[in-house]
């Protein structure tokens, strides 16, 4: 086992330490791992803890734990309801496990009407890392991340914002009030061919306070209003 890991301690561990931070805090415990792999062909997930969907790990969370849920390379998911994080409680940490920009990414697909498609991150102390987000499954895809809870943190996500007219985004990312002391870093904003959004990340809230955007690439057509809007209120922005 590297040096950088310390071992699990049946289901509550005493952590679990990476370099690039503790993902499993003491007292936390990996409450799922979601993708297609099986038990017979990966030693490290036990069949009590794999699922299929992302909303059934995170139905296995604790609030205020800091449980994690795994999303194991290759998954994919087509995202077409409001209800896909109905089941996410406060602390949780969603985790995809694949090497950044690579093709196992972790992917979920936003599809459907404008209105249904979408992940409301309204729970305070949710780190969402290393995850794609495709953009491109219908025409003009609303607002799929709408942001309204406190100390989210969005870290090294790939958004595919669109890829023409016909399969865009008009507003990747909401930040809406009650999204104080939140983070959106180390993430790539990339639209393609003809795809134009209006905004890629718009701070619309009131009282969003503390809000940082750190260390982003965004490459995108801008229709008004600047690729970044602050048109709520932020103190310390």
């Amino acid at each position: 086992m590297p040096a950088n890991f310390l071992p699990f301690v049946g289901n509550d561990s005493i952590g679990q330490r990476t370099v690039h931070g503790t993902w499993v805090p003491p007292g936390s415990r990996v409450a799922a791992y979601v993708g297609p792999q099986s038990e017979s062909t990966d030693a490290y997930v036990t069949s009590s803890l794999l699922v299929s969907t992302l909303a059934a790990g995170l139905a296995r969370c604790r609030a205020g734990k800091g449980d994690v849920v795994y999303v194991l390379p290759g998954h994919t998911e087509t995202v077409s309801t409001t209800t896909m994080l109905d089941a996410l409680v406060a602390g949780t940490q969603i985790i995809g496990c694949a090497q950044y920009g690579s093709g196992l990414m972790p992917a979920f697909t936003f599809s459907g009407t404008t209105t249904t498609s979408s992940w409301a991150l309204n729970d305070a102390n949710v780190t969402v890392r290393g995850l794609k987000f495709n953009f491109n499954g219908a025409d003009s895809i609303d607002a799929p991340i709408l942001i309204s809870g406190a100390n989210v943190v969005i870290d090294y996500c790939l958004f595919n914002c669109g890829t023409d007219t016909a399969l865009d985004c008009d507003v990747p990312v909401s930040v809406l009030t009650g999204a104080t002391d939140c983070r959106i870093q180390n993430c790539d904003f990339i639209s393609s061919g003809t795809a134009v959004t209006t905004n890629v990340i718009l701070v619309s809230g009131t009282g969003v306070n503390n809000f940082m955007i750190l260390n982003n690439y965004i490459y995108a057509s801008c229709a008004s209003s600047g690729l970044v809007n602050l048109s709520g209120t932020a103190t310390g922005f």
